[in-house]
């Protein structure tokens, strides 16, 4: 989560997930297209030391836990996302070769941050003041099946008037079938 260090974020312990459900192409010219696709996913930012992040009166903060050891610390969110990119691509050998970026846009629900003291759950909050909607700027290169991407928030993640602003950042591996 880019863009404010009081998040506290632990991002070699974040993770998502996504599953593309449909992708469409429109052959512009030669070796260049407009792609879409629609993706579902979910998203665990993970938080360093003992920190949770707590929604009080209508507002949420980053916590420090005194007392206790958290084994881990997170808020997770589910999401639907288009992205819309230009593409270029170019046969070598039997594979393609493709370079892509663009804008997506994505829906998130399903928010709350939770927390774990040894082998116990605890959910700190079911709202953590999660904008609904959000824009990236996304991007992707690859080589037959197996592509590397990145995604970086335009729009914060949490709303700016109620939480810390933050920004949304992955880097991450992906296969076609």
């Amino acid at each position: 989560m880019g863009g404010n260090s009081e998040m506290h974020s632990r991002d070699s312990r974040s993770w998502e997930w996504g599953i593309s459900l449909t992708s469409l192409c429109l052959r512009l010219v030669n070796d260049f297209a407009l792609t879409a696709s629609l993706t579902v996913g979910q998203v665990h930012n993970h938080f360093q030391d003992n920190y949770t992040l707590r929604t009080t009166d209508g507002k949420s903060s980053m916590t420090q836990k005194e007392g206790v050891t958290l084994k881990k610390s997170y808020i997770s969110y589910n999401v639907l996302r288009l992205p819309i990119m230009a593409e270029w691509q170019k046969r070598i050998g039997k594979n393609d070769l493709y370079v892509a970026l663009g804008p997506s846009v994505e829906y998130r629900w399903n928010d709350h941050s939770r927390y774990f003291v040894g082998k116990s759950k605890n959910t700190e909050t079911g709202d953590i003041n999660l904008n609904p909607i959000g824009l990236n700027i996304d991007f992707f290169v690859g080589y037959g099946c197996v592509l590397v991407y990145a995604r970086s928030g335009v729009t914060p993640l949490l709303k700016k008037s109620k939480a810390p602003e933050c920004y949304p950042m992955s880097v991450g591996l992906g296969f076609r079938i």
